[in-house]
C-alpha cells in the first residue's frame, strides 16, 4: 500500500449512509449527520421512503436520495416487500415533504 493513498484513506470526505437497512430509522442519526459535517465530511443518505414523519425530523444532508423500487401499486407488489400497507401513497407523502424541504431550503439560503 502507498503511504499517500494510507493518509488519505484515514482522512475520509465523504460517508454514505445507504448500504444496510434504512438510515433515518437509526436514532442517533441527527447526531451522526451533524458530525459529519462539523468534520467537513459530506452525507449521502438514500431512503427508501417508508417513513416520511422521520424525514420531517432529519437534519440536512449533503445529498438526499429516494430509492423507489416501482412505478405502479401492481410493481411495487411484484417487486417487494414492503414494510407497511398503502407504501405508494407512504412514497407520495415523501415527496410532498421533500419538495416542502426544498422549498423552505431555498427560502433559507443565501
Amino acid at each position: 500500500m502507498q503511504p499517500h493513498r494510507l493518509a488519505e484513506g484515514m482522512n475520509p470526505v465523504h460517508c454514505a449512509l445507504s448500504l444496510v437497512g434504512e438510515p433515518i430509522m437509526y436514532p442517533e442519526i441527527n447526531r451522526f449527520l451533524r458530525m459529519l459535517h462539523e468534520r467537513k465530511i459530506s452525507s449521502f443518505l438514500v431512503t427508501n421512503a417508508q417513513f416520511p414523519e422521520a424525514i420531517r425530523q432529519l437534519e440536512p444532508c449533503t445529498q438526499l436520495y429516494v430509492s423507489v423500487d416501482a412505478s405502479t401499486k401492481d410493481s411495487l407488489k411484484r417487486i417487494d416487500r414492503p414494510l407497511f400497507k398503502g407504501i405508494l401513497m407512504t412514497t407520495l407523502m415523501f415527496v410532498e415533504v421533500l419538495v416542502t424541504l426544498i422549498i423552505l431550503a431555498h427560502r433559507l439560503s443565501p
